[in-house]
């Protein structure tokens, strides 16, 4: 009968373990994706490869984490992608058009794109559309601002500006430099601020948030404020990266910030995930693609690919709700 009951327990202590370290899961998938890619072809493990993977999952992953907490506080924001395709042309604009220096030009992009995501928060919160519609909404109204800023046009950047999204730090990328960094930010916000455990608690119980008192309107606002400061950080590397500020550059980075953070353990329906675990599905996108573009597959095939692992990570995400409920 104990060994019964010691068995049981050993099952129920395994299960929780796997239930609060979702992350180790994506981390497994990314280490065998990584063994068969250095398997199948002799140039992804190479050391100019691996960095140029390192730039290239920096703007999503950036992005990921303001969608990540997001996610948690049981929201979501499909805007991004556009926001980071608006601030690309707006920096690129500030530098080339009004000649701002580039400290005062990064500034005043963040802070637009943090009054794009209080935008998106109002929406949500004092108009009461639900997060999907309002996003929507926001995702069309700010692809159209990037078009109209510049007719549709590119904005070459100036030369000393490309350091930011191409400069390395001895062999590491800048733009993974900036992404750690965010990262790091993350963490401590959702790990040991009251910000963090109000995100959290909006997600997995929004009635106890309210009946304690918190303001749940201002929390939501600062929630997508910092979603729109993230996607503006991202605009502006991702710009200096391609060397122009581009209405187009944002395209798609929305779906792979959204299934990098559920590939990651977060749970669409809110209350769980982290900002590590966002990494880590950001990472298992950006090897893929790298992977695939390395085997010369069609862009369209990736596509196909890229929807598929997103439709998965949802599914998964959905039947973790629907046990938890």
């Amino acid at each position: 009968m104990n060994t019964e009951v010691k068995s049981e327990s050993n099952r129920v202590r395994f299960r929780l373990a796997i239930k609060l370290t979702p992350e180790i899961g994506a981390l497994v998938a990314f280490v065998i994706i990584c063994v068969v890619l250095s398997i199948v072809s002799q140039y992804f493990l190479t050391f100019s490869n691996i960095i140029n993977l390192a730039r290239q999952v920096a703007v999503v992953s950036i992005v990921g984490v303001g969608i990540t907490m997001v996610i948690i506080s049981g929201g979501i924001d499909l805007s991004v992608g556009s926001m980071v395709s608006f601030t690309g042309v707006l920096v690129a604009g500030f530098l080339v058009n009004q000649h701002a220096p580039p400290p005062l030009a990064v500034l005043m992009v963040l802070l637009i794109g943090c009054l794009l995501g209080i935008i998106n928060g109002a929406l949500i919160t004092f108009f009461h559309i639900p997060p999907i519609i309002a996003t929507l909404s926001t995702m069309i109204a700010y692809k159209g601002a990037a078009l109209v800023y510049n007719n549709g046009y590119a904005i070459p950047l100036i030369m000393k500006f490309m350091t930011l999204g191409r400069g390395v730090v001895g062999p590491i990328p800048v733009p993974t430099l900036i992404m750690l960094g965010v990262y790091v930010v993350g963490y401590v916000v959702l790990r040991y601020t009251m910000l963090g455990r109000i995100v959290y608690g909006l997600g997995g119980n929004e009635e106890a948030i309210h009946l304690a008192g918190i303001p749940i309107r201002k929390y939501r606002l600062i929630i997508y404020m910092i979603s729109g400061l993230t996607a503006a950080l991202a605009g502006v590397v991702l710009a200096s990266r391609l060397s122009s500020g581009h209405p187009f550059a944002g395209d798609g980075i929305e779906l792979d910030a959204i299934a990098a953070a559920v590939l990651g353990g977060t749970n669409i329906f809110g209350g769980v995930g982290n900002v590590w675990g966002t990494i880590i599905g950001a990472l298992i996108l950006g090897v893929i693609n790298n992977g695939l573009n390395l085997l010369n597959v069609s862009p369209y095939i990736q596509y196909i690919v890229k929807g598929a692992i997103l439709a998965f990570a949802v599914a998964v995400n959905s039947m973790k709700g629907f046990q938890k409920s």
